[in-house]
């Protein structure tokens, strides 16, 4: 796509009638008077950091002026250096990124602080406006909240127009979004710069990472903390002591709240049934992977009927039924008190588990400590968990329970020592009860069982129980472990292996304590938050961050970063990793992770795990070889480029909707120049790249990598390119140069990959041309050309040209030849080309003659052979008896006349005609075909070919090892006369002597057989030594007759190696 930064980019087609339509109930007659009017002349500003700008800027409204904005300069210059040369400009719709009470413009963040900074700027804009002008705002957030408000309000005073401006995310529909901008300062004129299915198939939004906040945005006026997202990122459960974040919230005391991140809107769910919001905290949130079911804790009395108790409760909000029940009860529903706490959902909300100092939930409960339960929805009962696998009750303090989530395991901390055998540290373990079969293991352990040497706790487990993440203050988990902080582990129970995750991507262990590991369904990632500071190079900011460890590459990135990776300026704590490991909610204190944070309160933020991609750089890539001084050459495909990696696929990504694309960030020039295109090739750009100044390009039919090498370069450009995969669902438009793609950038949610691949390529010398002469018999009749073939040494990616004439040797042109002269052109990849030169026929019997064609002058290649010599040899064609003179090679028999024709010295080639013909060879290597006739051929010395063709021949090959030919057994039997079986040999043709002889070869020996007739069904010849005769049978010994196809001489030893198949 051509670069559109600082131009406009107009489209003058007619209105689309089908495409724009009118409002909801116009129809054409509408359309037509929209036509006839006056056209508004309006213009739309697109940032290019847009997600997928180009699908906006090809869906602007017909007759409509669009400008790219460049990312690295100031927007409010950029527009207004394009208004000051427009006038009556009666709307302007600007589609950037925004956030409450913010404007990106290009490289400017526009908000209230330096609105009064641009003062001069927007009178320039007033003057290119009309005087009811509207200024439409496309970006996610700009007018949320009462910030976003006055922001709006301040920029429609500044510039005398009527401005609009969302309230929330700004979109696609899929992804939370919607085209409507909510907040206007007066009545707005104009329509939206989109038509409705561009609108619907445009798949992006802006980010928005801050969830604890109102349905229209506003910042919650309390704290909040303790996420629990839902399996595919969409819902967030918190609690809040905020009142602002949904109407009629007037209990002033900590409440559940739960965030749909696709609608936007939120929600207090610690109510009861009827909506009765609780009259005592709620805390402790936990999200089924559905989002229907919300558990959680309160000491509320007044969520269902008859909690009287004053007890912490355990309940379950449906948020389809809009119904609360409470589910820290005995089997059956019964209640006696004891408080409950820390509730964790199986994946369709069915099982609960918590833990409970109760001693009521079920019977034989005496031990006196906290225990953990798991109560079914589906059955109404409640069962004991925290036990050894013969029973016994735990005889500690067990706590943190988190079930999997199909309900099965149900892992926890405990201090008890009785749950297992063994169990002497006298710490917190992390411990694992199977519901199905009744068993309870210890997991805080090492590969050989080692119980760990201190505390353990906070596990979190994967969807099938196979892993579960927790951690440890223990050192002797792992070998290495010597920071003496708690770390992040994770236990294989397939396996039974412990692994330690906490670690930066080097393998580099924390320098400070990680806690709270939540783990994804399918035990790849685990998020947590650590105090470390090397985990990530650039964490300078000593304070508590959220990482995620990917377990298949064994990398560590960190997540609680602002949109441009501002750390967060103090702690954020307890993430809460989706099912899919695609985003992560936790609540951070931090007010830099987005822009508008100035409530001064803890909040809860997503961020989304955007994984890096792997690239698997053990392959050998190359760009498709060129000739040296090849400055035009179309270059590689990055499509082409990455195939040819390792494997052919060297990049994979685990990211849902991952688009494959590479981030250059050398290039090695010192042989020539190194460029790209994102236009297949129609316009090139030089590489000025570094790690941090990378060039993306994405796998698309459009981006090329190609090398221009110096004028007289040729061999191989090794690391000619260095490269990571890049993910170009970041946002990131394909061409762009000045990424950072350093090792370095691991902090957050990289689209690159870590390992870093070079490409090479391979500039050949030019190819070199050569001409291969020809011979050519002339007759008197149908005269062939004489063609010479030109070949390239190897295909070239230029066009090569050579020019060539011909040039007389013995062969005079005009009476054995027509001159000719020409230029042969080879297309980019051909390597064969042909010079034909008529031959002229003078009837006469003549010696060898010849001549020559010359190449010389060629373009993009060098001439390795110049000339090409052609030899004319003469067939003489006669109706009489002849004997060849000197000098002539061929004769030719025609007529209907029984004649003969005399060889002479030389090799010959002699025809018969029809008639019985007499054909003699003399001392050459002759060829003797007889024809229709019973011929007479004799071969004299030498090695002959006898050919009698049809007819009953005699054949007479001489002196000499020579060849008799039988074309098929119906053509007759010839008499060969003096068959000699230690030189000469019969030919036969497979396709009429039968597809079961093999070509090339001698017949088998099953094949051949001495006897008067076939002895099997192998049997194809058969010699009879008595008789002299030769014989063929189609099937052997079968039902068809054999056929006698030649006389021998009698009692020959032949055997099947005197037999060949042609």
């Amino acid at each position: 796509m051509r670069n559109l930064w600082n131009n406009s980019y107009s489209q003058s087609q007619e209105l689309n009638p089908t495409f724009n339509g009118t409002k909801s109930g116009g129809n054409s007659r509408e359309v037509t008077s929209l036509i006839s009017a006056s056209p508004r002349k309006e213009i739309v500003f697109i940032d290019s950091t847009v997600e997928d700008y180009q699908s906006l800027v090809a869906g602007v409204k017909p007759a409509t002026e669009v400008i790219i904005l460049d990312p690295l300069q100031n927007g409010v210059v950029q527009i207004t250096q394009v208004l000051a040369n427009r006038t009556d400009i009666s709307s302007v719709h600007i589609v950037s990124h925004g956030s409450e009470g913010n404007l990106q413009l290009g490289s400017t963040l526009l908000n209230s602080d330096n609105l009064e900074a641009y003062t001069s700027f927007w009178e320039q804009w007033t003057g290119a406006l009309t005087a009811d002008a509207d200024i439409l705002l496309y970006g996610c957030d700009v007018a949320a909240g009462q910030v976003g408000k006055a922001f709006v309000q301040q920029l429609s005073q500044l510039t005398g127009a009527v401005f609009a401006a969302s309230t929330n995310r700004t979109g696609s529909e899929a992804k939370g979004g919607d085209w409507e901008l909510e907040f206007t300062t007066g009545n707005i004129k104009a329509d939206l710069a989109f038509g409705q299915l561009v609108r619907e198939a445009y798949g992006a939004v802006l980010p928005i990472n801050r969830v604890s906040v109102a349905s229209d945005s506003t910042q919650g006026n309390g704290f909040s903390e303790y996420a629990s997202i839902s399996g595919d990122g969409r819902y967030v459960a918190f609690q809040s002591t905020a009142s602002s974040l949904v109407s009629g919230d007037t209990n002033n005391t900590s409440d559940i709240f739960v965030y749909d991140r696709e609608t936007n809107t939120t929600s207090r769910v610690s109510v009861a049934s009827d909506g009765t919001q609780g009259n005592d905290y709620s805390y402790d949130p936990f999200i089924s992977a559905d989002g229907r079911y919300v558990a959680f804790e309160s000491q509320a009395s007044t969520l269902v009927s008859g909690d009287t108790s004053g007890s912490v409760d355990i309940f379950v909000y449906d948020r389809e039924t809009n119904t609360t029940s409470r589910v820290s009860v005995a089997s059956g529903g019964t209640y006696k008190g004891g408080n409950s706490y820390d509730p964790s959902l199986s994946g369709d909300g069915r099982y609960v588990a918590f833990f409970s100092n109760a001693s009521s939930l079920v019977s034989g409960d005496t031990n006196g400590q906290s225990d953990i339960f798991v109560h079914d929805r589906e059955t109404n009962t409640t069962s004991r968990v925290s036990i050894a696998s013969d029973g016994t009750q735990g005889n500690n303090y067990c706590y943190e329970p988190i079930i999997s989530a199909d309900g099965r395991y149900v892992a926890f901390a405990s201090f008890a020592t009785n749950l297992v055998s063994g169990d002497t540290n006298t710490t917190s373990d992390v411990f694992v009860h199977d519901r199905e079969t009744n068993t309870t293991r210890r997991i805080s352990v090492a590969n050989d069982g080692t119980q760990g040497n201190n505390s353990s706790r906070s596990p979190s487990i994967s969807a099938d129980g196979r892993y579960v993440a927790f951690y440890s203050s223990a050192s002797n988990l792992v070998s290495g472990d010597t920071n003496g902080q708690s770390d992040i582990f994770v236990y294989d129970q397939q396996t039974n292996t412990t692994s330690r995750l906490s670690v930066a991507s080097d393998g580099t262990q924390g320098n400070n304590y990680s806690l709270n590991p939540s783990i994804s369904a399918d035990g790849r990632y685990v998020a947590f938050n650590s105090l470390a500071s090397n985990l990530v190079s650039g964490d300078t900011n000593g304070q508590r961050d959220i990482f995620i460890h990917d377990r298949q590459t064994g990398t560590t990135s960190r997540l609680s970063l602002s949109n441009d990776s501002t750390q967060g300026n103090t702690h954020s704590d307890s993430p809460s990793l989706s099912a899919d490991g695609r985003y992560v909610a936790f609540h951070s204190d931090a007010s830099t992770l987005v822009s508008g944070d100035t409530n001064g309160q803890k909040d809860i933020f997503v961020a989304a795990n955007n994984s890096a991609p792997v690239l698997d750089n053990t392959g050998n890539p190359t760009l498709t070889t060129i000739n040296q001084g090849d400055a035009s050459n179309t270059g590689t495909l990055v499509s082409a480029l990455i195939a040819s990696g390792a494997n052919g696929d060297p990049i994979t990504d685990s990211d849902a909707g991952a688009v494959e694309g590479i981030a250059v960030t050398a290039v090695n020039n010192t042989n020539g120049t190194w460029q790209y295109s994102i236009d297949d090739g129609n316009t090139w750009n030089n590489f000025v790249v570094s790690a941090t100044n990378a060039t993306v390009l994405t796998d698309t039919a459009s981006d090329r990598i190609r090398f221009v090498p110096g004028a007289k370069y040729s061999g191989t450009v090794t690391n000619g390119i260095t490269f990571r995969a890049w993910d170009a669902t970041d946002g990131l438009v394909s061409g762009t140069t000045g990424v950072n793609a350093s090792i370095s950038i691991s902090d957050g949610a990289t689209p690159f990959s870590f390992a870093a691949e070079t490409a090479s390529i391979t500039v050949n010398p030019p190819p070199t041309l050569r001409i291969i002469g020809t011979n050519v018999i002339e007759g008197d009749s149908n005269t062939p050309n004489a063609v010479f073939t030109v070949r390239l040494s190897a295909a070239s990616t230029q066009s090569v040209t050579v020019n060539y004439a011909t040039v007389s040797g013995s062969a005079t042109a005009g009476s054995d030849y027509t001159a000719t002269s020409g230029q042969l052109t080879f297309a980019p990849g051909e390597t064969t080309a042909t010079i034909s030169v008529p031959i002229l026929n003078d009837s006469l019997s003549e010696a060898l003659e010849s001549f020559s064609v010359n190449l010389s002058n060629p373009t993009n290649a060098t001439i390795a052979t110049p000339t090409g010599t052609a030899m004319l040899t003469d067939f003489l064609v006669t109706s009489v008896s002849t004997t060849l003179s000197p000098g002539i090679e061929n004769l030719s028999l025609e007529g209907d006349s029984a004649i003969s024709g005399i060889g002479n010295n030389s090799g010959n080639l002699m025809i018969g005609n029809a008639a019985n013909n007499f054909l003699r060879g003399k001392v050459g290597n002759d060829t003797l075909i007889g024809g229709a006739g019973n011929d007479t051929l004799v071969g004299n010395y030498n090695n002959d070919t006898l050919f009698g063709g049809t007819g009953n021949d005699l054949l007479k090959g001489g002196k000499g090892a020579d060849i008799f030919v039988f074309a098929s057994p119906s053509e007759g039997a010839d008499t060969i006369a003096d068959f000699n079986v230690a030189e000469d040999t019969i030919h036969v043709f497979s396709d009429n002597f039968g597809s079961d002889l093999v070509t090339g070869a001698a017949i088998t020996t099953q094949q051949f057989w001495l006897g008067a007739s076939a002895a099997d069904s192998s049997d194809r010849f058969i010699y009879n030594q008595s008789t002299g005769g030769l014989f063929f049978d189609v099937d052997g010994k079968g039902g068809a007759a054999q056929i006698q196809v030649a006389q021998l001489s009698t009692g020959l030893a032949m055997t099947n190696n005197d037999l060949f198949v042609l």
